[in-house]
């Protein structure tokens, strides 16, 4: 998988979209209140659990979801800081593809009546949407 790519699953995975995990995720599930742990037979549990007493399992449960907080506070920073990253680096560059895109889009909205020009500086719409 391409780093990117893989980037942007670890942030949708740590962020909302990826809560839903269709009740494959134990931790979660418990965490959410959709199972209770000591209503699981032993043989369901995941081997490392499967030997320890219920208070043990709680423990881990516990353990398993602090640090999954932990990385996943960490996953959401750093993928913030590579947005504002790829942002600034877009900005500055005339020829991005984002930004002939963006132009692209733009000139064929205007062509076809759907959006006006750009309102210069001292057009009174822009003094509108600067004071908003």
């Amino acid at each position: 998988m391409p780093t990117s790519a893989a980037a942007d699953r670890a942030a949708f995975k740590a962020g909302e979209g990826g809560a839903a995990t269709l009740g494959r995720d134990l931790i979660q599930d418990i965490a959410d209140g959709r199972v209770d742990l000591d209503e699981i037979e032993e043989d369901e549990l995941p081997e490392e659990m499967q030997t320890m007493n219920a208070p043990e399992r709680r423990a881990y449960v516990e353990q398993q979801r602090a640090r999954r907080n932990e990385v996943k506070q960490q996953i959401l920073e750093l993928n913030k800081q590579r947005q504002d990253f790829l942002k600034d680096q877009t900005l500055d560059q005339d020829d991005a593809f984002d930004q002939k895109v963006l132009e692209s889009y733009r000139r064929q909205a205007v062509e076809r009546g759907v959006i006006r020009e750009k309102p210069s500086e001292d057009h009174p719409e822009a003094e509108e949407k600067k004071e908003k």
